[in-house]
Order: C-alpha cells, then sequence, then structure tokens
C-alpha cells in the first residue's frame, strides 16, 4: 500500500491533478507513513501540467483547486477522518518559487464567490510565460 500511495503523491506534485481523486479514501496518516523521509518538489513543469490540462480541458477548474488546495496545503481538504491533520512539506522549486505560489493561489481560488472563475486561455498563456513555458496549445 505505502508504494502505491507514494506513487498517486508523487504524480499529484508531478502535476497529474486527478491522481489526486486516488488519494481521497486514503487516512491522511497513512500518506505520512508512505511519504516519510520524501522530497516533494512542485516545479515549473508540474504546474504547467495542471494549467496545459485545464486549458485543453481534459481537467475541470474543480480538479485544479483541489489541486492545487493539496499542493499549497499538503493534505487534502475536508477530510473528515477526525484527527489533527498533520500537512506534507511539499516545497516549490526555488527558480521559480514565486511564479508558482502565485499560480497555485490562483487555481486555489477556483470556486471562490469572488474569484472563483478558473483563468481564460489567455490568462494560461500568461501564467505559463511567467514559469518560462511555452503556450498550452503546443
Amino acid at each position: 500500500m505505502d508504494s502505491e500511495v507514494r506513487g498517486f503523491v508523487d504524480r499529484v506534485v508531478a502535476g497529474d491533478a486527478e491522481a489526486l481523486m486516488s488519494l481521497s479514501d486514503v487516512p491522511h496518516d497513512l500518506i505520512l507513513d508512505a511519504m516519510a523521509g520524501a522530497d516533494l518538489v512542485v516545479d515549473a513543469e508540474s504546474v504547467g501540467r495542471v494549467l496545459r490540462d485545464l486549458a485543453r480541458r481534459t481537467i475541470d477548474g474543480t480538479a485544479a483547486q483541489r489541486w492545487a488546495s493539496f499542493v499549497r496545503r499538503g493534505y487534502i481538504a475536508n477530510m473528515r477522518k477526525g484527527g489533527v491533520i498533520k500537512p506534507l512539506m511539499i516545497e516549490y522549486d526555488p527558480r521559480h518559487e514565486e511564479a508558482i505560489a502565485e499560480i497555485v493561489a490562483r487555481l486555489d481560488e477556483i470556486g471562490d464567490a469572488v474569484d472563483g472563475e478558473p483563468p481564460n486561455k489567455e490568462e494560461i498563456d500568461l501564467l505559463l510565460l511567467s514559469l518560462g513555458l511555452t503556450g498550452w496549445d503546443e
């Protein structure tokens, strides 16, 4: 089970927003145990993958928001398993840390009453450029 959980977390950190659904029923303490000692780093390509998937509509805004929430907080939001949640330590690549943090915050706002719309394709192009990446349609 540990290697399976670790694989899903690694995929999520690498920008596979859909892999997060495979962790939704896993108790958080099992996720922590599986990831003990792991270096989890979100890089520009990870964020780029989520943005491109969102632009191509292979994921929806809800999946992008859940992914952003997980890599921002280190746990799956709204887990009702009880107890105190100790977050995973997920870092952002220092070469693009500021842009990653801004994009993750933007995606985490999806669904909010004020700023809740997913970014449109033009905004996604600008966000990708801030990471030094090319557009979503290439």
